[in-house]
């Protein structure tokens, strides 16, 4: 989130005065394109996301996880390794 708020101040910087609006779209809801996106989504969680050079200057680092999802993927591992 910081790594967006950054972005956002350097788009005023640059553009001062510019509406910037972000939308919660929730998945499934009849919204043309959304399937797409969602797949797209799931694609770049695990990793298959598109050539770095195509991505956005802000995308193109190693991406920060949530505590949330370190916790999970960490809990998986473990048992994971207990299923062995």
């Amino acid at each position: 989130m910081e790594a967006f708020h950054k972005q956002i101040a350097a788009v005023w910087t640059i553009h001062p005065g510019i509406e910037i609006k972000l939308r919660w779209t929730p998945r499934h809801m009849g919204i043309p394109g959304n399937e797409w996106v969602d797949e797209k989504a799931k694609q770049a969680a695990k990793g298959q996301s598109s050539e770095r050079s195509r991505l956005p200057v802000v995308g193109r680092g190693e991406m920060p996880c949530s505590r949330s999802a370190v916790c999970q993927g960490h809990r998986k591992m473990v048992n994971d390794k207990a299923m062995k």
